[in-house]
């Protein structure tokens, strides 16, 4: 079941969507190495080079490495905290091979998009997450993004 902090507010109207992302960029470490250290099955990767096939939008060659894990489908919530909540969860019995990935210059952050009906308001990371989050000890950065405007 996903994971339930304190506060946390499923039906906030101003929420339309908000999945998680972690995304891992391991530079020359192939993404298939990523996930047999993580022992974690990614939403999706790409290796540089290759052919990107991407939903509702053209195909591109990726240029770099990536290795990404996603809440979407996984936590049925509108709540941000509760999809940043679900991937820290994934990846703390990790947290030694994300420090290790990190030393070797991984760059990784977890990025949550949202979109509000107002395009005011939005999500924000509660002081008890940020503690979780700093436990943890895999220094991941999470970022919360909306939509630029006139998009």
């Amino acid at each position: 079941p996903p994971s339930r902090p304190t506060g946390c507010s499923d039906g906030r109207p101003f929420r339309r969507f908000c999945p998680g992302l972690l995304r891992i960029y391991p530079g020359e470490i192939d993404p298939t190495e990523v996930t047999g250290r993580l022992g974690i099955e990614p939403s999706s990767w790409q290796r540089r080079g290759e052919v990107v096939v991407r939903a509702n939008r053209p195909s591109k060659v990726a240029s770099i490495n990536g290795w990404f894990l996603t809440s979407e489908n996984r936590v049925d919530s509108r709540d941000s905290r509760r999809h940043i909540d679900w991937l820290l969860d994934q990846v703390a019995p990790a947290a030694d091979a994300l420090r290790s990935l990190q030393m070797q210059g991984c760059r990784m952050d977890i990025s949550c998009y949202w979109v509000s009906r107002s395009g005011h308001g939005g999500p924000t990371i509660p002081p008890p997450q940020n503690s979780k989050a700093r436990r943890s000890r895999h220094g991941i950065m999470v970022r919360l993004l909306r939509p630029l405007r006139g998009r």
